[in-house]
Formats: structure tokens, C-alpha cells, sequence
């Protein structure tokens, strides 16, 4: 049997139109109903009925759009909070980068005016640079770093020895040793 085409079957053409979006289906079943039943009261409750669930899907449509929105809005929302962050982040730990490289810099120099390790001032024996043998003084101080941050340190110490009753501040070498090095004497 052949199959009926759109042109000699108008069902079929209008089928195929409802399932396009072509036609609007409530409105072409309501044009239908008023043309074979136009007084029936069921018709007039049917159309009611069709009109009331079409405008509920219709605000469904709606607050399911409006829920995409707000989604995509909160999405773009946390990415730009996110990458603020990020950035935030970056900036502390660029500071600290910067703060740990100064503090590098003061420690190897307090190190070198002291003659001591700069990595662990000997308090590590696993130290790769000294074996824990780096103490304070087992190295010769560089004179300009000494003279610059120890000396007036002494100094200040021995002032305060000298203003005030009490035990005097240790020798650097006791008695019978002799000292790793003797600070510079102005």
C-alpha cells in the first residue's frame, strides 16, 4: 500500500506542522472544537482547561530561563570572585617571596660578620655546607660586616657591663683557651 504524502493527506501536513512548532497546537485545537461543537459546554471547560495548563507551562518556561540566568550569572559571578582571589594570592605570596629574599640577605650577612654558616650558624650537623661545625666564630668574620652590625652591639654590651653592679658579661675565651678570633679593637 503507498504511504500518503503531505499533499493528499492534510492530517498528516498538519502533524507534521504541530511537531515543527509550525502551528500553534491549542489554538488549532480550539479553532477545531469551536467549528464541530460550538455550544457545548465541554468544549468551553476543555479550552479552560488547555488555556490553564499551557499558561503554566509557559510559566514554568519562564522561572526555568530565569533559573539558567541566575546561574550563569552566579557562574560568571564565582569565576571573576575566584580569579580575584587568585590574584589577591598571587600578590601575598610575591610579598612573602620578596620579605623571605630580604631576610636571606640579612641572615647570610649577619652569618659572614659573624664567621659563622650561613645556612644553619652550625646548629645542624645534616647541613651540606658546614656539618654542623659553622658555629660563631669558626670562620673569620668579614672585618666591614663585623665592624658594621657586632662591633656596636659589643660595644653597647660592654657599657652596659661596665654602668651596672652585677657578673661581669663572659670573656671571649675562658681561662687556659684561647679564642676562635678576637674582635677588633677600635
Amino acid at each position: 500500500m503507498p504511504e500518503p504524502d503531505q499533499q493528499t493527506d492534510p492530517a498528516l501536513g498538519v502533524l507534521d506542522a504541530l511537531s515543527k512548532g509550525e502551528v500553534d497546537a491549542l489554538g488549532l485545537l480550539r479553532s477545531q472544537m469551536q467549528s464541530q461543537l460550538p455550544d457545548a459546554p465541554q468544549t468551553a471547560l476543555l479550552m479552560r482547561l488547555l488555556e490553564h495548563r499551557q499558561k503554566l507551562e509557559s510559566e514554568r518556561q519562564a522561572e526555568a530561563a530565569a533559573a539558567e540566568d541566575d546561574a550563569a550569572s552566579e557562574q560568571e559571578g564565582d569565576a571573576s570572585e575566584k580569579q580575584q582571589a587568585f590574584s589577591e594570592l598571587k600578590e601575598k605570596v610575591d610579598a612573602l617571596y620578596a620579605e623571605v629574599d630580604a631576610l636571606r640577605k640579612r641572615n647570610d650577612t649577619l652569618a659572614f660578620a659573624l664567621g659563622a654558616c650561613y645556612l644553619c650558624f652550625g646548629e645542624d650537623p645534616l647541613c651540606e655546607e658546614c656539618q654542623g661545625r659553622g658555629v660563631p666564630g669558626s670562620r673569620a668574620p668579614e672585618p666591614d660586616k663585623f665592624r658594621k652590625y657586632i662591633l656596636p652591639a659589643y660595644r653597647r654590651a660592654k657599657h652596659i657591663e661596665s654602668t651596672r653592679s652585677g657578673p661581669p658579661l663572659p670573656n671571649d675565651a675562658g681561662p687556659g683557651q684561647s679564642a676562635a678570633y678576637h674582635p677588633l679593637r677600635p
